[in-house]
């Protein structure tokens, strides 16, 4: 699944004996995300360049990036009189080059196959996003654009188009704390020292492939106890500093395969991309969609592990926004409190977002067909305080709300009257 962008096609122009097109806007569809077609960041724009200097080989120089940007991301694909294609040795860091189509044979209108290429930005590393940048990254890793260099579609006029493809599958990689740029899961990563202060926490895995939700997620610890077993956080493992010989670390590794974050998150939509697609498009963030939904996921599973060891049992609705003080302050009181500051500290890239997390539990699981309508009623009353939770008629819509939850307490109350209890609902699933 992903967003996909076309170009028009670009005619090839000669100025001062240099030939060129630029392809610098696109017209995006979504269809596969049922959501906006939103691009934040842009796709860049994608320059060719005719080189005939080596007949009978053509070399077309292609850069991606801001035209005339000097760090562009540029590679030279060399055509020669049979129509065989080959890369020149210039192929940047940070990306892969292929051809699509292959390196020998035609195009339907008769060009050669090898003017396609494809370019993917597989890593973050590379002059349009050098190691150690403090800037936000202007591209999504995975972004791919496709080039023909020799389109068709110009009624034979040698011509560019280049498609644009932004996979909406996400992969999420521990950030190495010291700033090295080290991807990694181990204590290495954050000192080459003897001595490791602890705990560590890292956390990885990816989301489904059509980002409706997080999927695969690892949790890894490293202290000098392990938190496998599922019990609350003893209150004797207070907050303090503790450095621990590396040799003596307990390692824990604790893996979900389905967190389902969409449960608990804000917004309109029914995948977790399309529900961060909504709030960035209403709120508009200073962040590019990309990293606004890098930090929704990271801000998530931070707190979801965190509660995991504070609490004992993983519970997505220990994310509830209403849950949010008791949390703060459980964790500013235990072992782990060094964490707090990537929810309190202003500078935190994830700071803030918990007003981006439901207030109250609204219940997804039927225990009972005969309990529907209990069920319908209490999502009602979260859809309604939802909706109105900044309207000026707060007390009219009070006065409803109160009344619907009184009619919900006396269909609990007749259930709960019948001898048969076994498939009742608790009051727990009403909070």
């Amino acid at each position: 699944m992903s967003i996909n962008c076309k170009s028009s096609c670009v005619s090839y122009v000669t100025e001062k004996n240099i030939t060129s097109a630029t392809v610098d806007s696109y017209q995006c569809v979504n269809n596969s995300s049922k959501c906006s077609n939103t691009v934040s960041p842009p796709a860049f724009p994608v320059t060719v360049t005719i080189d005939t200097s080596k007949s009978p080989d053509t070399i077309y120089h292609i850069s991606v990036g801001p035209v005339g940007n000097p760090t562009n991301l540029n590679y030279d694909l060399i055509i020669d009189k049979n129509g065989a294609g080959t890369l020149g040795s210039n192929i940047p860091n940070g990306v892969s080059i292929s051809f699509p189509l292959g390196q020998g044979g035609n195009q339907q209108c008769g060009s050669p196959n090898s003017a396609v290429t494809r370019i993917t930005l597989v890593f973050a590393n590379n002059s349009l996003y050098p190691d150690g940048s403090t800037f936000e990254m202007p591209y999504q890793t995975n972004d791919n654009y496709t080039i023909n260099a020799l389109s068709c579609c110009n009624n034979g006029t040698k011509s560019i188009d280049v498609a644009f493809e932004r996979p909406l599958w996400q992969a999420i990689i521990p950030e190495c704390p010291n700033g090295s740029g080290i991807a990694s899961n181990t204590p290495d990563c954050v000192s080459q020292c003897q001595n490791i202060k602890v705990p560590l926490l890292f956390i990885n895995g990816q989301t489904t492939i059509d980002g409706s939700d997080v999927a695969d997620m690892l949790f890894t610890i490293y202290d000098k106890y392990s938190y496998e077993k599922e019990e609350p956080l003893s209150k004797t493992k207070g907050c303090s500093v503790n450095y621990v010989d590396k040799i003596d670390l307990v390692k824990t590794v604790l893996r979900v395969c389905s967190a389902k974050l969409v449960s608990v998150v804000r917004g309109k939509g029914e995948t977790l991309y399309c529900k961060a697609d909504y709030i960035w498009m209403n709120l508009k963030p200073t962040a590019y969609l990309t990293t606004f939904y890098d930090n929704l996921i990271a801000y998530g599973m931070l707190k979801f592990i965190l509660c995991r060891l504070l609490y004992g049992n993983f519970d997505i609705n220990y994310l509830l926004s209403s849950k949010n003080d008791q949390f703060l302050y459980d964790l500013g009181h235990s072992r782990f409190c060094a964490f707090i500051q990537n929810f309190e500290d202003c500078q935190s890239p994830i700071y803030g977002y918990n007003k981006y997390f439901k207030k109250e539990k609204v219940c997804d699981e039927v225990k009972d067909d005969k309990h529907d309508k209990h069920i319908k009623e209490i999502e009602k009353i979260e859809e309604i305080d939802f909706r109105y939770e900044n309207n000026d008629n707060k007390k009219e819509k009070k006065s409803k709300k109160v009344k619907e939850v009184k009619e919900v307490k006396e269909v609990k109350k007749s259930n709960k009257s019948k001898k048969s209890n076994k498939n009742d609902i608790n009051s727990e699933d009403f909070f």
